[in-house]
């Protein structure tokens, strides 16, 4: 008979838990939207640019550029670090514009002072 008690009890508590899980998992993902939605403001606030990191395998093209989403205005950043060196990834970035020839035709020359990946 304590068998059967305690698989009952398992039971229940297995099945209150499922249904908490989908509660929780819920106000848990409108949390995170309003976190992101608050980290883009101070991003913002502090003067970062949002951005895309793009890929050419393009020969005389820039290898990677940084595409503005505001402008459409691309970037050639000379000092990407490695881990962003990845097409598709989302950053927030500041910069410095640089006065040197341009290493391909379709993007400026920039420095690099902070980046960071954005969580979308």
């Amino acid at each position: 008979m304590t068998v059967f008690k305690t698989l009952a009890i398992f039971l229940t508590i297995a099945i209150t838990s499922c249904c908490s899980l989908t509660k929780t998992t819920k106000a848990s993902s409108e949390s995170d939207i309003e976190k992101l939605q608050q980290n883009d403001k101070l991003f913002l606030e502090q003067g970062y640019i949002k951005g895309t990191i793009v890929y050419s395998d393009i020969k005389g093209d820039c290898e990677y550029t940084i595409l503005v989403e505001s402008t459409g205005t691309l970037f050639d950043p000379i000092n990407l670090e490695n881990n962003f060196k990845k097409d598709g990834t989302k950053i927030w970035f500041t910069f410095n514009g640089l006065r040197m020839m341009n290493r391909c035709d379709k993007a400026n020359p920039i420095s690099i002072n902070s980046i960071h990946k954005r969580m979308e």
